[in-house]
C-alpha cells in the first residue's frame, strides 16, 4: 500500500477447495494534482505471492470507484474463484459502459433486464411446479 492508498473494501476469494487464493482491495478515491480522480484496485495472489495494482481514473470520485469495480470484474472474469456470498462467482458483476453513448448503454440494459425477467419466470415456474408436486404427493 502506498502512502496515498486507503482501502475501503477487501474481499477474500477461494478456489474450488475453499482455499484462499486471492485478496482483492479497493482504494478510496483520491483527487490527483491534475484534477482527475483515481481509485486503486489491488490483487494479492496468495498462491504465487504476486501483487497487481491497477489505477482506475474518473472525472469524479464516483466514476473512479465504478471504474475500480469494473477493473476488478475484468481481471477476475477468467478465474474460477468464489467468495462467501456466492459459491460460483467472485461476486463482482459486469458493468455496462457509457463510453459508446446513452443509446447503446440503454439498449444493452434493456437486453439484460429482459433476460433477467425470463430467468426469474423460470425460477417462479419451477417453484410453483415443485409446490404442486409436493401437494399432490401429500394428498
Amino acid at each position: 500500500m502506498s502512502q496515498h492508498d486507503h482501502w475501503i473494501a477487501h474481499r477474500e476469494l477461494t478456489d474450488a477447495h475453499g482455499h484462499t487464493v486471492l485478496h482483492v482491495f479497493l482504494g478510496a478515491p483520491r483527487r490527483e494534482e491534475s484534477g482527475t480522480w483515481v481509485s486503486v484496485a489491488r490483487f494479492d495472489w496468495t498462491t504465487s505471492g504476486a501483487n497487481e495494482r491497477h489505477d482506475a481514473h474518473g472525472a469524479d470520485a464516483f466514476q473512479a470507484l465504478l471504474n475500480g469495480l469494473a477493473c476488478i470484474e475484468r481481471v477476475l472474469r477468467t478465474h474460477k474463484l468464489a467468495w462467501v456470498g456466492a459459491r460460483d462467482s467472485a461476486g463482482f458483476p459486469a458493468t455496462i459502459s457509457l463510453a459508446f453513448g446513452r443509446g447503446f448503454h440503454d439498449q444493452l440494459v434493456a437486453l439484460v433486464e429482459a433476460e433477467e425477467t425470463r430467468e426469474l419466470e423460470k425460477l417462479k415456474n419451477a417453484a410453483y411446479e415443485a409446490a404442486v408436486a409436493k401437494s399432490a404427493a401429500g394428498a
